[in-house]
């Protein structure tokens, strides 16, 4: 073989190496560049949505704080005058305490001034007469006191019973408010 023919046949050889690249791995190599972008591209939108996803979640949860102190203040100061309700929950605290309650008798407060007017509540003034025994009787106020709906108590009167030395008489006037 002549050195010609060798040269030639690498020179060939060479050629046929270089088609074979550009044939094969250079569609394969800008493919993969394709590909990479994307997920480039890809990763930056997560980046994007993970970021959106936590600002929702961050006003979600102020929602939900927020939802929490509307519920816990419409107990407080309901927007009705609903005396069932408060008359159910006194009964209720009743029979927990052990106390009697021989009756219960709402009257609107008359306003005193233009600051309920302006700050848009109604005051109603509940009198309650019930029997029990001392600790009974405090219990009962107690609890009335720590009621989610705003109760302030204003005056209480105890007097003992003549027949039963260890009943006791109780009357009650309490205040509790509604938002007009």
């Amino acid at each position: 073989m002549s050195n010609n023919f060798k040269i030639v046949l690498i020179a060939s050889i060479f050629l046929l190496s270089v088609l074979l690249v550009f044939l094969f791995i250079v569609p394969n190599l800008s493919a993969n560049t394709e590909i990479s972008t994307a997920i480039e591209k890809e990763r930056q939108d997560n980046k994007a949505f993970n970021e959106t996803l936590k600002t929702l979640l961050s006003v979600r949860n102020e929602y939900y704080a927020l939802s929490a102190e509307y519920q816990k203040y419409s107990l407080q100061l309901p927007s009705d005058n609903d005396i069932s309700i408060f008359t159910n929950e006194v009964y209720d605290i009743a029979n927990f305490s052990n106390v009697v309650i021989y009756s219960i008798d709402y009257s609107e407060k008359p306003d005193i001034g233009k600051e309920e007017e302006k700050s848009g509540k109604t005051t109603i003034e509940a009198n309650l007469i019930l029997q029990g025994s001392y600790y009974d009787v405090m219990n009962f106020v107690r609890t009335i006191e720590r009621m989610p709906r705003i109760v302030i108590i204003k005056d209480i009167i105890i007097q003992s019973n003549e027949d039963d030395s260890e009943s006791l008489s109780a009357y009650i006037t309490a205040e509790l408010y509604y938002e007009v």
